[in-house]
This record gives structure tokens, sequence and C-alpha cells, in this order.
């Protein structure tokens, strides 16, 4: 497929769990009490059950995770630190989110998708690799805007 554009690829936190052999409630647990680098993007509105944290391939693999020997807990010794400019995410739209942002369905922006209006996503998220795009990249499409 050369040419052809490919999407930045992000893991969920199911991935980031079977990389380092944990259960995914354990690494969601770790992702909760800010044991985890910060995410590299995100897709979906923040809050929102469609949000969505991703991190490259790298950053998971990077050996940030140092446990530290507690036989007793168990429990991850240090939070990685970061300066604050290296914690902000890139942020992608998720398929809803362009609906929302549209005033359109999901079926109208899953059918875009799926006849191609849309084009390439610029991202995929987690296991499921979840197209996102950036909304510059929407923004260029032209695509209606429901006036209801």
């Amino acid at each position: 497929m050369s040419g052809t554009k490919q999407p930045v690829e992000y893991w969920g936190i199911g991935q980031f769990a079977e990389h380092h052999g944990l259960t995914y409630e354990t690494v969601h647990g770790y992702f909760k009490q800010g044991y985890l680098p910060h995410q590299d993007a995100e897709m979906g509105e923040p809050g929102t059950r469609g949000w969505r944290p991703g991190w490259l391939p790298v950053t998971v693999t990077d050996g940030w995770f140092r446990r530290q020997a507690n036989a007793t807990t168990g429990v991850v010794g240090e939070r990685p630190t970061a300066s604050a400019a290296s914690r902000r995410s890139q942020v992608y739209w998720s398929l809803r989110q362009i609906g929302a942002e549209l005033g359109r369905g999901r079926s109208t922006v899953n059918r875009w998708y799926d006849d191609g209006r849309l084009g390439f996503p610029d991202a995929v998220f987690g296991e499921t690799r979840e197209p996102a795009y950036l909304p510059a990249t929407i923004r260029r499409l032209d695509l209606p805007v429901s006036t209801k």
C-alpha cells in the first residue's frame, strides 16, 4: 500500500494491559490513579461514554513501566512525571462526535464513513481500531450541517 495514507495507531487500555501481562481492570485502575503515562491522544468528548485515551505503541513499550518490588501490595511505586507541554494530547473526533458536531445521526455519519466521504481516518484507537479524525480534517470536507 505504498502511497496510501496510513492512520496513526493508538493503543487502548486493553492493549496496554496485554503488553504488560496485566488485566484490563488493573491497568484501568492504574489509569484512574494516575500511574500510567499521560495519553498521547484522546478521542471523543471528555466525560462521555465515547471518550477514549490512546497511547502510541512506543509510549507503552518504552520502559516507563517500572514496577517496584512490593510483595505485599503489588502497587506501582512511582507516578510518571512530565512537563506540562508534554501532557497535551492530540484530540480526535469519533464518528459519534462528528455526528454531534454536525447535528447528524450516527447512521448518517456511519454511511459517510462506509461510502468513503470521510476519507481515510487520521487515527485508529484501541483493539477495535475505531476510526478517528482530526477536527480540521472534518472541517475541510465541507460536510452538510443539519439546520434542525
